[in-house]
Parts: structure tokens; sequence; C-alpha cells
């Protein structure tokens, strides 16, 4: 732990802390005995014919600085209790004969009340002063840190990034003994991120339903506070389980990017620091940071898998121009399933209220030939009448019949379906699918999708033109050659003529 996240630690507790208050009275038992010594002392050298006070007095006045008021009190009490019985010429009875000595008593001892006071109020403003200095220096040593965290998020590009800015800058501010980060994936809260005590198991993935601080907030989208260990053993037995003795409180945060919650941030807290309001202030920041932060990398990420996938469909372009058909839809198939990172690309030939597999990728010879019907596809007959899109989380939910059949044989759950257009009708489908439930694809990656349909549909419009342009060019041909024929036999005199034409 570097310097700067001890003193964040102690940053509620003053820089000049209280004198314990045993100390502080056995000082004023003792400078009360001295300064009643002294004070005898000087009563019994005959210096002057008066009791001095003075001794006293500086008892009172230091005491009131260093211990407070109430050893202040008992000094006041001692000093002026052994006055009545030192001071007195009778000595050991208490009073004074003397009216004098007597008003000279009183007049002392409302000073050393005055002085009490006064010294009272000094050191309480000193107190004060001290703490609201404290505050002061820990509120900046607060902003640097969210400083500190505040670049180190704005310079993140990557969602790896954002997650080491958090790790390593998160702790210091709220003084805690260990940070964790995780992000929801499925039912399952994967903690991706974590600086925590060297003590505390390494855990890596957390069930949702589990009754741990970071699961609830990530699974309710609200705070989690174990105020004290009870509370945690009570609230969250899981956590409490996995957590050493050390650690006495915690709190988890929920992390939201899009207006969704994406995770959970976890603080842990050992016995010498509470978790009050500042704390949670601190903590929702500190969330709120990481899920900005978290959402602008993710946007970095897709613009860039979008352009990437761009660049890719440039690239591969050239290659859908193969002279034969059938090259040509093996090669959609096949890119289309790398740079989608699909299980399975399949192209499909729309034949009325049909579907007619042209190619699928990697090859399924046995698959050759299948024919399926639309009724089969409820939503991709929607979607070939919009000519738009169609994703299916579990194609096994929506499809019926022989379709059914079909993708179960492969193994199918998620499918993206996309119309390849040409010359303004649904002509083909290409679909992308996966062997897993996959979430939605979002709007970056059905827009690219659609331009690698586009470039498909283009490329199996230039076969079928030239394929026509040849069929034209061989019955030009044919027409040319029959029309020599024609004319050779329109001038054929003889039999022989006609033979040799």
């Amino acid at each position: 732990m570097t310097a700067r996240d001890e003193q964040t630690r102690r940053r509620r507790t003053p820089t000049r802390a209280p004198n314990p208050a045993v100390a502080r009275y056995l000082v004023a038992i003792a400078a009360s005995v001295a300064g009643i010594l002294i004070t005898d002392a000087l009563f019994e050298s005959n210096v002057t014919e008066q009791p001095i006070y003075a001794p006293l007095i500086a008892v009172v006045a230091l005491t009131s600085l260093y211990g407070g008021f109430g050893p202040t009190v008992l000094a006041i009490v001692l000093c002026w209790t052994a006055a009545l019985l030192l001071l007195d010429e009778s000595r050991g009875e208490l009073g004074f004969d003397n009216t004098d000595n007597t008003l000279r008593w009183w007049i002392n001892l409302a000073a050393a009340v005055v002085i009490a006071v006064v010294g009272g109020i000094l050191r309480a403003r000193g107190e004060r002063s001290a703490v609201e200095a404290d505050t002061a220096r820990s509120d900046i040593r607060e902003i640097e840190s969210l400083q500190e965290l505040t670049i180190a998020l704005t310079a993140a590009v990557s969602s790896s990034d954002v997650i080491q800015a958090v790790s390593s800058h998160s702790r210091g501010i709220l003084g805690a003994s260990g940070i964790a980060l995780g992000l929801t994936d499925g039912e399952e809260l994967a903690i991706v991120g974590s600086d925590v005590a060297p003590d505390v198991p390494d855990v890596r993935r957390l069930a949702l339903a589990q009754e741990t601080l970071m699961s609830e907030a990530a699974r309710t989208g609200s705070i989690a506070v174990a105020a004290d260990r009870d509370a945690l053993r009570r609230s969250y037995p899981d956590s409490a389980a996995t957590l050493p003795a050390s650690i006495e409180r915690a709190v988890a945060l929920p992390i939201r990017a899009e207006g969704a919650v994406i995770g959970s941030l976890g603080f842990l807290f050992e016995q010498d620091t509470q978790i009050d309001g500042d704390t949670l202030a601190l903590a929702r920041i500190v969330a709120g940071l990481a899920g900005q932060a978290l959402e602008r990398s993710r946007l970095y990420e897709s613009e860039r898998e979008t352009r990437r996938a761009l660049d890719r469909i440039l690239r591969v372009a050239p290659r859908f121009l193969a002279e034969d058909a059938d090259d040509v839809v093996g090669v959609i198939c096949n890119e289309a399933r790398s740079t989608f990172g699909a299980d399975y690309g399949v192209l499909w030939r729309v034949r009325g209220d049909g579907l007619e597999l042209l190619a699928i990728d990697p090859p399924r010879p046995e698959l050759a030939g299948t024919r399926l019907h639309l009724t089969d596809f409820p939503r991709l007959r929607e979607a070939l009448d919009e000519l738009g899109s169609s994703f299916i989380p579990d194609v096994r939910e929506t499809t019926f019949g022989a379709g059914l059949e079909f993708v179960t044989e492969l193994g199918i759950r998620s499918s993206l379906r996309m119309p390849v257009v040409i010359a303004g009708s649904s002509e083909l489908v290409l679909a992308l699918s996966w062997q897993v439930v996959v979430s939605e694809p979002d709007q970056a990656t059905i827009v690219v999708v659609r331009r690698f349909a586009d470039q498909a549909g283009l490329a199996l419009e230039q076969v079928e033109r030239r394929r026509a342009e040849a069929d034209a060019q061989r019955r030009a041909e044919a027409t040319r050659r029959l029309q020599e024929v024609t004319a050779a036999l329109s001038v054929a005199t003889t039999v022989l003529e006609v033979s040799s034409t």
C-alpha cells in the first residue's frame, strides 16, 4: 500500500488526536501537586507575608490548554483546597482566619476559573481547527485521487484499460482494503478486475443468484451494504464465507452503461474505516465514472470492430468474382462465418414459399439440396417481406416442423438472417448461426452484415450477368453460323454444292 493510500485511509482521523483521558488527568494531578509544593515552599521561605497563588494559576492555565475542562476542574479543586490548608497561619485547619486572605483566595479562584474557561475555549478552537484542517487536507487528497482516476479513465480506450484504471486508483479514494469489479455475463458475474487483500480468495465467477454483495448489486441495480460483520454473515453469507475475519464491512454498487446494469463494483473495509455518507457518496462517483468509461470504451471497441469488418469485406470482395457460382457461394459462406465469428455461414435461395440450401460452411455434403418451407420460419418470412434483418436469440423456440429438425441437427441456437437483395427483391438469405445463445448484435454490426450481404448480392448478380452474357454470345454465334449456312444454301444450284455447304 502506498503512502497516499495510507493517508487516505486515515482521512477522517484528526491530525492532532486528543490526548488519552487517563494521561490528561494524571498530568493535572502531577501539575497540581507541583504547584502546591512550589506555593508552599514560597510561603515557608517568608518571601512575602501574603499567600502567593501565581504557581497555582499557572497550573490551571497549563492544565486547561493540555487536558481540557475535566482535568482543569480537578486541578482547581486540588490546588485551592490545598491553599485553604497550607496558606493559613493556623495550618491544618480548613479556612482562613484573616478576611483579607479569604478575599484573596476567592479573587484568585475567580481568576483561575476565568483562565480555565478561556483556556478551554482556546483548546476547543485549536482542536476544531485541527479537525477542519485535516478534513480540508483529506478533501484535497480525495479530489486529487478522483482527478487521477478521471485522467486514467479518460485515457482508457478499451475495456481492459478501464478495468486496470479502476482497480489501480479506486481503493485509495475510499480507503478500502480491497476492490473488485465484475461484469455480467448471462446469469453470472465475471470478476474481471480486483485489488483485494492478500488473504481474500481469488474468485473469478459468481452466479447472480448467490447471496453476495456484488451479485445483489448487479442483480437488483441497487447498493448493497454490510455495515458490520454480523450484517455480512446475516445478509450475505456467501460473501462472509470467503472473506477473512479482518474484513468488517463491505459495500457493492451497480455499474450502469447505456441505462442498463452491466456489472458491479465492490469495496472491502477493515475495522478502522466506517461506511458513512461520505464513503457512499465517493463510491457512487467512482461507480459512475467506471460506467461512463466502460460505455465509451465499448463504443470505441465496436467502432474498431466495425472498421476491421469493413476492411475485411473490402479485402475479400475480389474473391467473390469467381467465374463459377458454386465457388462464389462457398466463398461467401466461409468469409461470413470467419468475419463475424459464427459457427455456421449458410446461404439460402428463396423460391416462392420455400428455401433451397445453396451452400453451408463448414461444408455438410449430406445437406446438399435441402429444401425447407418458409412457414417453418415465421420470423424469417416477416424479414423477407420487409427486406430487413432478423435476429433470433434461440431459434428452437420460433422454428417448427422440418426447419426445427434442421437447426436441431446442426445444434444451432442463435441466428442472424440477412436478406440478400437482388433487383429489388429478396432472392437469397444469408444466415449467421451460433451453437450457443448469444446477445443481439448492436446496430453497427447489423450495418456491417448488411454491407456484406450487399457485396455478396452484387457478386452473385455479376455471376448471373456473366452467365447470361455468355449464353447470349453463344446464341449469337449460333445465329450467325445459321445465317451463313442459309446464305450459302440459297446460292447452291447443284446437289454437290448443297452437300458441300
